[in-house]
Order: C-alpha cells, then sequence, then structure tokens
C-alpha cells in the first residue's frame, strides 16, 4: 500500500486546473457559478436537516416506544425511540 501523502499530493495536483481560470473567461464563469450554487444548495441543506431534527422530536413525542408491543419480538429498525434513531427514520421517510 503507498503512503497516503503521495496520493492526496497527487489529488492536490488536480486543483492546479482552477489556475487556468485566470485566462480562461468561459471556465471563471463556469467556476463562479459552480461557488454560488454550492452557497445555495448549503442553505437547503441546512433547512432539509432542521426540517429532519423537528420531525424527528416530534415522532419522539408521539411515537416514542409505542412500536414494542410484544416484549418477545425485537423492535422494528425503524422507531422513535432515541434521538438517533428518529433522525434515521425520518430521513427514511422522506427519501
Amino acid at each position: 500500500m503507498p503512503p497516503l501523502g503521495v496520493s492526496v499530493l497527487r489529488c492536490v495536483r488536480l486543483l492546479r486546473i482552477f489556475k487556468v481560470t485566470k485566462y480562461w473567461a468561459s471556465l471563471r464563469n463556469l467556476v463562479a457559478s459552480l461557488i454560488n450554487s454550492m452557497r445555495s444548495i448549503a442553505s437547503l441543506l441546512l433547512l432539509l436537516f432542521l426540517f429532519i431534527v423537528i420531525f424527528a422530536l416530534l415522532g419522539m413525542q408521539v411515537f416514542g416506544g409505542k412500536f414494542n408491543n410484544n416484549p418477545h419480538e425485537d423492535k422494528p429498525r425503524s422507531n422513535f425511540d432515541s434521538f438517533w434513531q428518529s433522525l434515521l427514520t425520518v430521513f427514511q421517510i422522506l427519501t
């Protein structure tokens, strides 16, 4: 297995393409629009995360501990008993 440092340096060398944006106007516009899109996507992902957290907490209040009626059976994988399980359950419902 090669050392990690060499492969990281090779990946960093790929970033040299962004030096070309200084001379190539259409690539500069493309990179600028990509950066602006990333800012918008970051806001959208933050809003989605808040939505998931709010509904996970609501699900814990409404459905917490209600899916385990028979103590001899295992709990279903999707439950609202803990915060992390409720986050995962809400994410599964959204997707």
